[in-house]
């Protein structure tokens, strides 16, 4: 009875990691949806995760009223609201700038196959 147990433990723990495993791998095939203040937004990247990150493209903030600019030499992304307030965030880094103000982030933006993603937190 008890090496009965132990099998069915045993075998309910790899069960467990197989469907762990698989519900990771098909992270990048599930449709995500975006909701702003009840609006859903588009997306042409799938978003990433990345050390329980959520990151999303830079380029969707446009679509929320944000201006951003790009600068591949500095690797830096500006992002500019309505009211002339700016961030400015550079690819592989921890520290963004909201105006002079130095803002240290627990992820660094990252670029994915040409384009930039930033975490969502």
């Amino acid at each position: 009875m008890r090496k009965l147990v132990v099998l069915l433990a045993l075998f309910s723990f790899n069960l467990m990691g197989y469907a762990h495993a698989h519900a990771a791998a098909d992270y990048d095939k599930r449709p995500v949806e975006l909701n702003v203040n009840g609006n859903f937004i588009s997306m042409d990247v799938h978003p990433t995760m990345d050390t329980n990150r959520l990151f999303i493209p830079i380029r969707l903030l446009a679509s929320l009223g944000i201006q951003y600019s790009w600068s591949p030499s500095s690797k830096v992304v500006t992002l500019q609201n309505k009211n002339g307030e700016y961030l400015k965030i550079t690819v592989g880094s921890k520290v963004a700038y909201k105006g002079s103000q130095q803002i240290q982030m627990d992820q660094g933006a990252k670029n994915q196959d040409g384009r930039v993603l930033v975490p969502i937190r």
